[in-house]
C-alpha cells in the first residue's frame, strides 16, 4: 500500500516543472521541490514535507556533477519511512541526472 506520493508542481499540462525562487539566500536562489503528499486523492501535501534540488551557485552548476538536495520529512514519519524518503531522493537524481552518463 502507498505510503506517500512524491512529484513536483507542473504546469503547461504537465510539461513544465514549476520552480521556486526564494529570498536569495544561498542555496535557495533557485529549486525544484518535490512535495511529499498523501497517496489519495487530492493528494495535498503533508506539513512542508519535501524534497528539494537545490541550487549549489555558478560554479557548482557548471563546474561539477554534484547535486544538493534537502529533505523535509512530514511530522508523522517513522524511521522507516525517513529512510524510503532517502532512497526516493537517491531515485530521484538518479532519474534527473544520471541520464547523461
Amino acid at each position: 500500500k502507498p505510503v506517500f506520493r512524491v512529484r513536483p508542481e507542473t504546469c503547461v499540462g504537465g510539461l513544465c516543472v514549476k520552480c521556486r525562487c526564494g529570498n536569495g539566500t544561498k542555496g535557495k536562489c533557485f529549486r525544484i521541490p518535490f512535495p511529499i503528499r498523501k497517496p489519495e486523492a487530492p493528494y495535498s501535501q503533508l506539513d512542508d514535507a519535501a524534497i528539494t534540488d537545490l541550487w549549489a551557485g555558478m560554479a557548482h552548476e557548471c563546474c561539477t556533477n554534484r547535486e544538493m538536495y534537502s529533505v523535509k520529512f512530514p511530522s508523522m514519519a517513522t524511521e522507516d519511512m525517513k529512510k524510503v524518503l532517502i532512497g526516493t531522493t537517491l531515485l530521484i537524481d538518479i532519474t534527473l541526472n544520471e541520464q547523461d552518463q
